[in-house]
């Protein structure tokens, strides 16, 4: 009886270990899903990371990140990507961005409209000045 109370303990534990792991969606599983992004080598905390999906698949999922600080090798990593600079010329329509990183001049950004009407998209916006970046993301 012992033993049947510890392996089933033990496989709890090593299922929760593997969903922590490998299936738990996360803020740099994301990245790196829908814009090939890496956020391993910056030194950076998360601050909201939020979703909302209705039972159709619409929704969005927005993330906000705080960099501590941007060595030069991450300075290298952003310019290498094809990302275009501040500000952002495109009509991008939501209410969940906030305007002060719509209306942010010193950065990057990278929009992937996915569908024709563009209420479908992806944006990733960083803020150098403020050293925070947004990834949003929409289906309509």
């Amino acid at each position: 009886m012992k033993t049947k109370i510890i392996l089933t303990l033990i496989f709890m534990i090593t299922c929760a270990y593997l969903y922590f792991t490998f299936i738990r969606r996360n803020p740099n599983k994301i990245l790196k899903q829908q814009f090939d992004f890496q956020l391993n080598d910056f030194d950076y905390s998360v601050k909201s990371f939020s979703e909302q999906w209705d039972d159709n698949g619409d929704g969005y999922c927005k993330i906000i990140i705080q960099f501590n600080y941007f060595t030069t090798h991450n300075n290298n990593y952003l310019e290498k990507m094809k990302i275009s600079p501040l500000p952002i010329f495109d009509k991008i329509s939501s209410n969940e961005i906030p305007w002060k990183f719509l209306n942010s001049k010193t950065g990057y950004y990278l929009y992937n409209p996915t569908s024709i009407d563009k209420r479908s998209f992806k944006i990733f916006i960083i803020d150098i000045k403020s050293k925070e970046a947004i990834f949003y993301y929409q289906i309509e």
